[in-house]
């Protein structure tokens, strides 16, 4: 369960049930573009961080990504439709970023890959995939190209679709 509040304000907004419990929370933020919030948990080690995704109606997507950790994960964001985080001790701000692909013939097995290197994929349904990209993973700024890896008998890489990484973007 989350509870909710106006950050404005700090009213209470009530709470949200969650249809798969999330252990060991350290961090919600909403992004009002998707319309979902972004949640973060460790491990009782924290050794490994997980992010998840929850819809306004408490269904919870995830994990979507792991992340590896050395000490408490902290400081989520993800109001501007990326995620930001830092691993403590360190006060290094690490970025994710949300990439839906669009199209047709997608399976669950179906894999984005930026610049030839596969992501973290979650399939939504046979024309959409989202796929959770690391800021280490676009090295340089320019072009980088996404594709769609899907899965034999049948199967294949579709054609690239570049899109342009700009100092903004990191």
């Amino acid at each position: 369960m989350l509870c909710l509040f106006d950050a404005t304000t700090l009213e209470s907004k009530g709470t949200l049930t969650l249809s798969t419990p999330i252990p060991r929370i350290q961090g919600v933020s909403f992004d009002p573009a998707s319309r979902r919030f972004a949640v973060a948990a460790d491990n009782p080690a924290r050794t490994i961080g997980y992010i998840y995704f929850v819809s306004l109606d408490g269904e919870v997507v995830g994990p979507t990504y792991t992340v590896p950790q050395t000490g408490e994960l902290e400081g989520l964001d993800f109001t501007q439709g990326y995620i930001g985080y830092v691993i403590q001790p360190f006060d290094y701000v690490y970025f994710l970023f949300s990439i839906q692909a669009a199209g047709s013939g997608f399976y669950p097995a179906s894999q984005v890959e930026v610049d030839g290197v596969a992501q973290p994929t979650r399939y939504e349904n046979g024309e959409l995939l989202e796929a959770i990209v690391p800021a280490s993973a676009l090295q340089t700024f320019g072009q980088a190209h996404v594709t769609v890896v899907n899965p034999p008998p049948g199967g294949g890489t579709s054609s690239a679709l570049p899109f342009t990484v700009t100092q903004s973007d990191l």
